[in-house]
C-alpha cells in the first residue's frame, strides 16, 4: 500500500519532452491529500469496527446470561409448581383423612346418643310399668277399703 508520505516524496525523472511539472506536482500533492483522507477514513472506521464488535461481543454475552437466567427461572418456576402441587395434594390427603375422622367420630357420638337414649326408653317404659303398678295398687287399696266416711 502506498503511503501519502511516498507520493509525496516521489519524484520523477526528467525529460526532454515530459510532462508540466506544475500539473504534476498539483496532481500529486490532490493525490497525496485524497490517500490520506482514506487512510484516516479507513483508520477510523477500523476503530469503529474494533468498537463496534466489542460492544458485539458484549451484547452476545448479555443474551448468552439472559438465556441462562431465563432457562434458571423457567426451572425454578416449575419446580415450584411442582412442589405447589405436591403440596396441595399433600393438604387435600390431609384434610380427606381429617374430614373421615370427623365423620367417624360423629357417627361414634350418634351410635352413643342412640344407645343412651335407647337406655332412657327402657328406663321410663320401665318407670310407667312400676309407677302403674304401684298406682293400681293404691288403686286397689282404696277400692278393698270399705270405710264410709
Amino acid at each position: 500500500m502506498i503511503t501519502p508520505l511516498e507520493i509525496q516524496k516521489k519524484e520523477f525523472g526528467k525529460s526532454l519532452r515530459g510532462y508540466n511539472e506544475d500539473e504534476v506536482d498539483q496532481f500529486l500533492d490532490s493525490l497525496c491529500d485524497t490517500v490520506e483522507t482514506l487512510t484516516n477514513e479507513n483508520h477510523d472506521l477500523k476503530d469503529k469496527l474494533e468498537m463496534l464488535q466489542g460492544q458485539l461481543e458484549k451484547y452476545a454475552a448479555m443474551e448468552k446470561t439472559l438465556n441462562e437466567t431465563l432457562i434458571i427461572a423457567q426451572r425454578t418456576a416449575d419446580d415450584v409448581n411442582k412442589t405447589a402441587e405436591l403440596n396441595s395434594r399433600n393438604i387435600i390427603k390431609e384434610a380427606k383423612l381429617e374430614a373421615e375422622r370427623i365423620v367417624a367420630e360423629a357417627n361414634k357420638k350418634v351410635e352413643s346418643i342412640q344407645n343412651e337414649m335407647e337406655i332412657a326408653r327402657r328406663e321410663l317404659k320401665a318407670f310407667k310399668a312400676r309407677f302403674k303398678a304401684m298406682l293400681n295398687t293404691q288403686l286397689g287399696l282404696i277400692d278393698d277399703s270399705d270405710v264410709d266416711y
